[in-house]
């Protein structure tokens, strides 16, 4: 059972609004952007194949999360566990932040 108190709510929000915009800050930082910019973009279907066929694929891992997060958030909302839906995106945020999705030269 979740405690849906003010304080909690409250919580959950700031925690949610935290991951988010770290996860905006990474997106649109101007290493990432320099990156785009000069490197060919695999697209979605290439990454996957390239998972299927067993070759590391940085980020793997995220692609592997949000492949099913839209149903599995789907489904618990409508068994109607907010708490749990909620926790399915917090987990795939944590993720990303935790620099899974950003190449280890972006931090040197």
């Amino acid at each position: 059972m979740v405690d849906w108190t003010r304080t909690q709510f409250v919580k959950h929000s700031a925690e949610l609004m935290s991951l988010v915009g770290n996860f905006y800050s990474r997106i649109t930082a101007k290493k990432i952007e320099k990156l785009l910019r000069s490197s060919p973009i695999p697209t979605i279907t290439e990454l996957q194949e390239a998972i299927k066929d067993g070759k590391h694929v940085q980020g793997s891992d995220i692609l592997t999360q949000l492949g099913g997060l839209r149903q599995r958030v789907q489904g618990h909302m409508q068994n109607l566990v907010v708490a749990d839906a909620i926790q399915e995106i917090v987990d795939v945020l944590v993720l990303v932040s935790s620099g899974h999705v950003v190449p280890s030269w972006f931090y040197s």
